[in-house]
């Protein structure tokens, strides 16, 4: 999950709007639990 959301913030994506989020926290569960700190802060 980190190597994905370093990635993800390494291509320019700082603050992700609301649908973008969604579609994150869904690829992020492919590989365990994930809470709205994982994907918002």
């Amino acid at each position: 999950q980190i190597l994905i959301l370093e990635s993800i913030f390494n291509s320019g994506m700082v603050n992700p709007p609301k649908d973008e989020t969604v579609r994150i926290r869904k690829l992020l569960e492919r590989f365990g639990s994930v809470g709205d700190a994982n994907v918002f802060y």
